[in-house]
């Protein structure tokens, strides 16, 4: 191989992992972004509750006095999941990819991400 087809197939690797890390980039900020969205759909579900004594039964519920927006879906094209029970307050959860998702609980106050089903 001669020095210009080397030269010519490192400047195409070169971009090629140039386009990678910058699609990388963008779906890093979105999954930032929609994690932001739904911790203020968070802060509306406990708005919610010190005027009502209680958590909504469901999301719609909080829109649009406590939300403004229409509920989020997430990357799989479902709605953010929510529901509530005795033993946690409420949980909320939704997928950043296939089998791997976010969720948080009003017991633990903290997000947790896994993968599963």
């Amino acid at each position: 191989m001669g020095k210009k087809k080397i030269l010519a197939s490192l400047v195409f690797i070169c971009l090629m992992i140039i386009i990678f890390l910058f699609i990388n980039e963008l779906q890093q900020r979105k999954k930032e972004e929609f994690m932001i969205e739904v911790q203020t759909i968070i802060n509306a579900i406990y708005e919610f509750e010190k005027i009502n004594d209680k958590f909504p039964d469901q999301l719609y519920d909080i829109t649009p006095t406590y939300y403004a927006k229409t509920i989020p879906k997430d990357r799989m094209g479902k709605e953010v999941f929510y529901s509530t029970d005795d033993l946690n307050g409420f949980i909320i959860s939704y997928m950043l990819e296939p089998n791997y998702g976010c969720g948080y609980t009003n017991k633990t106050k903290i997000w947790e991400c896994g993968f599963g089903d």
